[in-house]
């Protein structure tokens, strides 16, 4: 920085051939320089190496060459420069000008505080060392930091931006704040980095924003912020606690192939958001948190992929689509009646979002539930019949292995009553042929051997049942065959 003991040193040593009085003069003149916010011309050796495009490196240029151009409303147009402090502040608080200083070095900060920019602001690819304030400022056009790098702290609080703001792959090296800042055409952080704390509390995003392939290496809060338009998070970068509590949004959320970085206690956090579109979270991975959607309303979750081990109790979501696997590993907290009121909210939600399986998850849980509290015999009723052959008629397979049973039952009766007709092992196994053949007649209702006597109308009788339970299953499961279902009734 210009405005360190090595510049104190580095002035009072330039004239070391003058009188030591000369020289203690000079030092003191540089501390009161700093102490007034006023720095000399920037030099090359405090700025990065420069970039690709300046072939030649950068160029020194003294700080009142800018604000002469300002001052008589002169447009500013810089390449591969290195430059003090950047005040494009004027008396009247407005600037008129554009102002472009691309690829180069701000050696001091930039201040740009209560300022209306009425032309374009770009600093792209720019490195600024000191700090940056734009604090309720509004830039009329497009506001344009894209690469930039942000070594010291930033600002845009209260800010307003009526055109385009772009800060893709920007660098935010310390804390950044977008507290209260309003974007009217929506923002692109597409691509950027913030090495430390990220606020972006009650911001206003007009239309919809971009932060794909953003990393927060800190944590970062979007609480209370407006999505009008959603936003894409897809492949963004948590490695700290991030959260979106009270946050809103009309448009989508997209949050595919994002990475959450965490712990139980404190993960990320959509606690009391109300999202009008689609929150897409598949392929997400785990969503740390303690209650990560207590209290949300969200039209439409997606969390295929993607799995969360508190969802809390969200107050609505109108629909949902989670693996089967997922649903039943969450925690619910709360009393019984709680649970089972949350069950059925994630089974209706998955059945509106045609997700059948999670919702016949959803589903035999809550029945799980509800057995618990009946009443001996009540329970053991329900658990060999509406769960074991019944399946809670989303569980194919337990009607399925019931005929098949019965069938084998039938073998076996028909074996036993049959058993002094038929020598050796050749008749038994002959003998087994004819029952199961006789087994088959009865899941067939085959009357062609006359009227069947009553044990066998009862095994056709069972039959049916498990039959039509078993359609009613599938049903549940297949969508192809409950439309046919439907069509035929």
């Amino acid at each position: 920085m210009l405005c360190s003991p090595d510049n104190y040193a580095a002035a009072s040593s330039n004239r070391s051939r003058g009188h030591a009085g000369v020289r203690v003069a000079a030092g003191l003149l540089a501390a009161l320089a700093c102490a007034l916010g006023l720095t000399a011309p920037a030099s090359a050796d405090s700025c990065p190496p420069p970039a690709a495009p300046c072939k030649t490196g950068l160029r020194a240029l003294p700080p009142h060459r800018i604000a002469h151009l300002l001052a008589a409303g002169e447009p500013v147009f810089l390449k591969c420069v290195v430059i003090g402090n950047l005040d494009v502040q004027s008396k009247s608080r407005t600037m008129t000008s554009p102002i472009v200083v691309r690829d180069s070095c701000i050696a001091g900060g930039v201040r740009g505080h209560s300022t209306t920019f009425q032309s374009i602001v770009d600093l792209s690819g720019t490195t600024i060392l000191g700090p940056v304030n734009f604090y309720s400022s509004e830039f009329d056009r497009v506001a344009a930091f894209d690469s930039t790098q942000f070594r010291s702290r930033v600002t845009f609080a209260v800010a307003t931006f009526h055109g385009a703001a772009t800060f893709y792959t920007a660098d935010f090296l310390r804390r950044v704040t977008f507290t209260d800042t309003s974007f009217e055409r929506g923002a692109n952080f597409s691509g950027a980095q913030f090495e430390s704390l990220v606020s972006f509390e009650d911001a206003n995003f007009g239309q919809q924003s971009r932060f794909s392939l953003a990393e927060f290496y800190r944590p970062v809060s979007f609480q209370s912020t407006r999505f009008g338009g959603g936003s894409d998070f897809t492949g963004t970068q948590f490695d700290a606690p991030v959260t979106f509590q009270q946050a809103a949004s009309q448009g989508d959320l997209g949050f595919q192939t994002a990475h959450f970085t965490g712990t139980d206690t404190a993960g990320v956090d959509f606690s009391s958001v109300l999202l009008g579109g689609t929150a897409d979270f598949s392929g997400a991975g785990k969503l740390p948190g303690p209650a990560v959607f207590d209290q949300a309303i969200i039209s439409s979750l997606d969390l295929s992929g993607a799995s969360v081990d508190s969802l809390g109790t969200p107050s609505r979501i109108e629909k949902l689509k989670i693996a089967p696997e997922t649903l039943a590993g969450i925690t619910f907290l709360g009393s019984r009646a709680q649970l089972e009121a949350d069950y059925q909210m994630l089974e209706t939600a998955a059945r509106n979002a045609d997700d059948l399986a999670a919702a016949n998850e959803a589903k035999v849980l809550r029945h799980g539930l509800q057995r618990q509290d009946e009443p001996a015999g009540e329970h053991q009723l329900d658990y060999a019949l509406y769960w074991g052959i019944g399946g809670y008629f989303v569980r194919p397979w337990h009607p399925f292995f019931a005929l098949l049973v019965l069938f084998l039952i039938g073998i076996v009766v028909r074996g036993i009553a049959h058993r002094h007709e038929r020598e050796g092992v050749g008749g038994a196994v002959k003998g087994m042929a004819l029952d199961a053949r006789g087994a088959f007649r009865s899941f067939r209702r085959d009357k062609s051997n006359g009227k069947p006597h009553v044990a066998a109308q009862f095994e056709v009788a069972l039959y049916a049942v498990l039959v039509l339970v078993l359609i009613a299953n599938m049903e549940m499961v297949s969508p192809p065959i409950r439309n046919l279902v439907e069509g035929l009734l």
